[in-house]
């Protein structure tokens, strides 16, 4: 029976175009698909993935071959190609290919920063309405892009980010969650800054069911009711606080069923 899976297993490529996959060697702490023990006949299941991970690659059953260099076929199943096979550029390179892992483990993607950033306040009402893509100011630094591996496992999103209305308080900051190109936002966050110059978290923890596999990306807006003032992150008036020591973040977690 032909091999198919192998722990460990991360080689590069510089293959340009959809010819098959000449692989490069390891990446330093893991496996080739060679000294994983795959020979020429085996069919292991791969992704691929460019320098910038902006495109993606998913295979199986398609022929690897002991040579000089190691080769891969290509089956695609699923790629940012429309599903088919994606036509790599010189600017792609190195590519990273590796087998997914089948053990329970979890994948952390995450951004995060505490510079100071002063937002334009654009208003998100405050009504039973869901927030919008064009409500709020967009805080770009954290604009998250993910690749979902696995259909049957649990995707998280977690957000903290710290700000202050930079106006006269009591006023309320709300923070929107986003994927992708939605309209609607898939999760909301809001308090109430008591004091002007007050810092304050917004949080955001929410299991995502069903995002689809393959590239994603999350994006969070944060606004007011009240549109009379800008809202700075990690700081107050458009002046950081504690040296820019502030952990504000952006995190998925994809958490492997298998």
């Amino acid at each position: 029976m032909a091999k198919t899976f192998a722990e460990n297993v991360v080689e590069t490529s510089n293959t340009i175009g959809t010819d098959p996959y000449e692989l490069a060697g390891s990446v330093l702490g893991h496996r080739s698909f060679s000294d994983a023990g795959f020979v020429t006949g085996d069919k292991p299941t791969y992704v691929v993935r460019n320098r910038q991970n902006t495109k993606y690659e998913f295979n199986k059953g398609a022929n690897f071959t002991n040579s000089d260099p190691d080769t891969l076929a290509r089956g695609t199943y699923l790629s940012s190609n429309a599903n088919n096979p994606v036509v790599w550029a010189e600017s792609d390179r190195p590519l990273t290919i590796y087998i997914p892992t089948l053990n329970k483990s979890d994948k952390k993607t995450r951004v995060q920063s505490g510079v100071k950033t002063q937002l334009a306040n654009v208003v998100i009402p405050a009504d039973n309405t869901i927030p919008q893509n064009n409500e709020g100011a967009a805080f770009t630094q954290f604009d998250l892009a993910v690749v979902i591996e696995s259909v049957s496992s649990k995707v998280q999103i977690k957000a903290k980010v710290h700000a202050a209305y930079d106006g006269t308080a009591p006023a309320a900051l709300v923070m929107a969650l986003f994927m992708d190109s939605g309209a609607d936002a898939i999760s909301v966050a809001s308090i109430l800054q008591g004091t002007t110059q007050q810092l304050v978290p917004l949080i955001i923890d929410v299991e995502i069911p069903n995002p689809g596999l393959g590239a994603h990306t999350f994006k969070i807006r944060i606004g007011s009711p009240t549109a009379a003032s800008n809202i700075t992150v990690n700081g107050a008036n458009n002046v950081a606080f504690f040296n820019e020591k502030y952990n504000s973040f952006l995190e998925c977690i994809e958490t492997f069923d298998v």
